[in-house]
């Protein structure tokens, strides 16, 4: 009984991904034929432009991609599979504000910049302190609470988690406060090769 079950279920993913590699086959045939006008100019200058924007951005992108992995590889390398388990826990949960921290900047940035445009800097003080302020205290309740959730959340087993919460979710206020000035960088669009 079940094999028959993990046959109807391998059948069926089997016939998806058939249909859709038929499907990607033909439209993408027919794409090829409009791409084939098309040739590719670039200019220098706006090269050059994209390069001054994104290559000072490359070491601090690399270093968000690495974190979310060479931590945990190093904790288990050093440790143990459980050791790293548990600071996986750890970090996951003192991450978690990271998606309340890019709502927060993705919505404070169009009016920053039309404060900008407006002359208004004493207001974008003001906002950006209160706004730094506010992600600090939601910080602190996530770091004060972080037992409590995590004993709920994962056990008793997992309650060596706590350790790591705090400095995980300090890094990303830390990360938070450098965001608000690279959004007066990015305005200003200042780049240095």
């Amino acid at each position: 009984m079940e094999k028959q079950k993990l046959f109807s279920i391998y059948g069926a993913k089997l016939s998806k991904d058939k249909a859709r590699v038929n499907i990607s086959l033909v439209c993408g045939h027919e794409k090829e034929k409009e791409f084939a006008n098309i040739s590719l100019k670039l200019d220098s200058k706006t090269l050059k432009d994209c390069f001054s924007y994104s290559l000072p951005l490359l070491p601090h992108t690399l270093a968000n991609w690495s974190n979310g992995t060479l931590d945990k590889l190093l904790v288990n390398g050093i440790r143990s599979q459980s050791d790293a388990g548990m600071y996986n826990l750890g970090q996951q949960y003192g991450s978690v504000m990271t998606f309340v921290a890019n709502a927060i900047n993705q919505a404070y940035v169009p009016w920053f910049y039309g404060k900008i445009k407006e002359n208004k800097q004493e207001e974008n003080q003001k906002v950006s302190v209160m706004i730094a302020s506010l992600l600090a205290l939601m910080i602190l309740f996530v770091i004060w609470y972080s037992p409590e959730i995590i004993t709920i959340m994962a056990g008793v087993q997992y309650a060596e988690a706590i350790y790591v919460v705090a400095p995980v979710a300090m890094s990303l206020l830390l990360l938070f406060y450098v965001q608000l000035f690279i959004n007066v960088e990015f305005y200003y669009e200042e780049k240095k090769l």
